[in-house]
């Protein structure tokens, strides 16, 4: 590896995919390419952002990567629980480097890519594989409709994690949570902890992140981004029942719900239409308007994947106080910013209790506003940068060195048996060689020979003389 400039391979989404990790990773690249030589992997699309133009992109939809990896100092895999994440797993499978893992579990982009694919029989042998003999049967149950999807029921006890634990030369997670369950898994890999960054406004808005709370109604209660079930909508509706007649509020549910969920009708059952209002995917900008306007974010999230949140981080960069589950990631966010609540059967009784004693203790909230601000100022682009710069130095130069290519040459041939998995089988084989190669610590570039010791030199040079006389 270059030790100026490395030469790295980044696959990730970009927009424009619609995700959280699209965003993430367009917002870092700009920072990213001052510390290295970048190219981008996408699949089936051109990336619409700036911070992409300039750089070489490369489509996996056209072009097999594979073949290419080899050229590079570093190779980065964004892995999160999506089909946009497809090509980027397919990749890993066949060639190893150096994961950033956005959710401890991915089993829905597992399920996407064998029970999607017509391949019920692939699933139940992935669980069996990663997960035993109980993960088969819980694979064939839920296939057969006698139980829940393993990956909305049950995602943290079955994460389908293990094929890409397996290909990783180091992990980079964005919570301690994440981190400690990669460590137990895999003692030995490398893995480093790096926050999440939160993006600061943008300069037209910033000011209203200081306004002082409401002292008086209707308070703002906002939740955002994808409305999927996990966000825990109905609960929170549900709770804001309770509060009619005792406090004056006003609930916007801001980005895409599924057409199929009917919650215009639920609003309307609960007696909430007057207070609820559903706004819909809006842009980043209106985005930001309506976390401004909000008293208190609600942003639940049972169950946990691991993952973390772009809508929190955003509403933090805001100066809003939060409100969310007590799990995960979440549960790590420091008490001056955010409130938890346990996801058991009191949820809606303590959520009620705790919204209506945060719209009315206006002093709370700018503190913990105040609190959200400084916190998310430490969490800026430019250093993130630089925690990713030293991860990918100290993940080492796997991809150029001999055992890499070794490694594709072994996998390729597997790889025509057309079974998705079985250039897997090519870990097995060169595991013990890449102990010996001693791969996660690079050698001294060639040309840049490593700092001599001068007692040392000088007693080489007494030997040399003394062999001469």
């Amino acid at each position: 590896m270059s030790a100026l400039r490395p030469r790295v391979a980044c696959f990730s989404p970009l927009p424009p995919d619609s995700s959280g990790i699209s965003d993430y990773s367009e917002e870092l690249l700009p920072h990213l390419a001052r510390h290295w030589d970048l190219d981008l992997f996408v699949d089936g699309y051109w990336p619409r952002s700036d911070a992409a133009r300039g750089r070489r992109v490369i489509d996996c939809a056209r072009i097999d990567p594979v073949p290419l990896l080899s050229d590079y100092d570093a190779v980065l895999y964004h892995v999160g629980n999506s089909p946009s994440h497809d090509y980027v797993y397919d990749t890993l499978l066949h060639w190893p480097g150096l994961v950033v893992l956005h959710e401890l579990a991915i089993h829905h982009l597992v399920a996407s890519r064998t029970i999607g694919g017509e391949r019920r029989d692939l699933y139940v042998q992935e669980m069996r594989v990663q997960h035993g003999d109980q993960g088969a049967e819980r694979a064939r149950r839920a296939l057969w409709g006698d139980a829940p999807a393993p990956w909305e029921s049950d995602p943290l006890r079955y994460p389908l994690n293990r094929r890409v634990l397996g290909q990783a030369t180091g992990v980079l997670a964005h919570s301690r949570f994440v981190a400690d369950a990669v460590c137990a898994i895999h003692p030995t890999l490398l893995v480093r902890q790096l926050d999440h960054h939160a993006v600061p406004l943008p300069a037209a808005l910033a000011p209203a992140a200081h306004r002082a709370p409401r002292s008086e109604g209707p308070f703002v209660f906002v939740t955002a981004g994808n409305l999927n079930p996990t966000k825990r909508v109905p609960v929170i509706l549900r709770a804001l029942t309770r509060l009619q007649g005792r406090l004056p509020f006003r609930y916007r549910l801001v980005g895409e719900i599924k057409p199929d969920w009917g919650a215009a009708e639920f609003v309307e059952e609960l007696g909430l239409a007057d207070a609820v209002e559903i706004c819909g995917r809006v842009d980043r900008d209106e985005l930001y308007r309506q976390l401004l306007d909000a008293d208190v974010c609600v942003c639940l999230r049972s169950p946990t994947l691991g993952e973390t949140s772009g809508i929190v981080l955003r509403a933090l960069a805001c100066g809003r106080p939060l409100v969310v589950t007590d799990a995960g990631w979440f549960a790590e966010l420091p008490d001056e910013i955010a409130v938890k609540v346990p996801a058991d059967r009191d949820e809606e009784r303590t959520l009620a209790e705790l919204l209506e004693a945060l719209a009315r203790d206006p002093e709370r909230r700018r503190r913990m506003g105040e609190a959200a601000l400084e916190w998310a100022s430490a969490r800026d682009l430019a250093s993130r940068a630089e925690g990713y710069d030293a991860f990918v130095r100290a993940g080492g130069l796997f991809p150029k060195r001999w055992i890499g290519r070794a490694f594709h040459s072994v996998t390729a041939s597997l790889r025509e048996l057309d079974h998705e998995y079985a250039a897997c089988a090519g870990r097995l084989t060169t595991t013990r060689l890449l102990e010996l190669a001693d791969w996660r610590n690079p050698p001294t570039p060639r040309g840049r020979p490593g700092p001599r010791d001068p007692a040392a030199r000088r007693e080489r040079g007494r030997a040399s003389a003394r062999r001469r006389g």
